[in-house]
């Protein structure tokens, strides 16, 4: 193992996959130094994590300072949408400590291009949480993870929490909602209850299935989209998703109806049409 000198900080490194997983790509030592092209030896600034066991490069990524795309979760991961290999990228540190020296490194480079609302606006992201300390890091297959996610109980008077849990999924514990939502029944029970809040007009439940079932879509989890289309459910889904609190009652979508008026005419539903 590679020992761990000043700037130097362990991280795993995770690549979003096509199917909406966090792929796990090794873990090493990230630090902020100059990156190597073959016609340039110092090119740009960038984060170079190297691989602890065999010192192969894992990561090269130029810091960029045209965009604010880095964003920050659990005092502990770094998570950015990165271009160059098309997918995103998430480093998950062993300590907050590193977390917030390479955090204040990139915020420092973004100030230094000339754009100081960029380096606030990561300042106050940062300020809005916990302060640093040292964190738990495991090396299993939620490895780096803090606060692992877990659904409330599809109950009535627990929507909302559930909810508030689906609208705050991190990035890489997408996959592993997405499973509970397709653990035999949860699904289903939600359904229910959608249809017992609109019985009963209870707004605060439909709001709240609303805000749940929108962030189920969110999740861009093929196999949970499929859940979703199901004859069974879409129906129930598309009513959940008409109860939109932002939107007056009289101009809110007619997906339901509109599902119905494509069955009459002899349209294929979403779901056997592959939608």
């Amino acid at each position: 193992m590679m020992q761990q000198q000043q700037g130097f900080y362990r991280v795993k490194v995770y690549k979003l996959n096509e199917t909406g997983g966090w792929d796990d790509k090794g873990t090493g030592l990230v630090s902020v130094g100059p990156l190597e092209t073959p016609h340039q030896a110092s090119s740009s600034l960038g984060l170079v994590v190297l691989a602890e066991d065999t010192h192969k490069t894992l990561l090269a990524h130029r810091i960029c300072t045209d965009d604010d795309i880095y964003h920050r979760q659990d005092d502990t991961i770094i998570t950015w949408t990165d271009v160059d290999v098309g997918t995103d990228v998430a480093l998950s540190f062993q300590e907050a400590n590193g977390c917030h020296a390479i955090w204040q490194h990139i915020a420092r480079l973004q100030n230094e291009d000339g754009r100081p609302g960029v380096r606030r606006r990561m300042v106050d992201e940062f300020e809005s949480g916990a302060q640093p300390m040292d964190g738990e890091y495991a090396d299993g297959a939620e490895g780096g993870i803090q606060g692992v996610v877990e659904l409330p109980p599809a109950e009535m008077g627990r929507l909302e929490e559930v909810a508030q849990t689906m609208m705050h999924v991190p990035l890489m514990q997408r996959e592993r909602v997405a499973q509970q939502l397709m653990a035999p029944g949860y699904l289903r029970a939600l359904l229910d209850l959608f249809r017992q809040a609109e019985d009963l007009e209870d707004t605060a439940s439909l709001t709240a299935l609303f805000q749940t079932m929108r962030s189920a879509v969110l999740l861009n989890d093929t196999a949970l989209l499929e859940e979703l289309l199901r004859e069974e459910h879409v129906m129930d889904v598309m009513g959940a998703l008409e109860h939109d609190p932002e939107t007056p009652a009289g101009a809110r979508a007619q997906h339901r109806q509109f599902l119905k008026v494509r069955a009459s005419r002899g349209a294929a539903p979403p779901a056997a049409a592959g939608a």
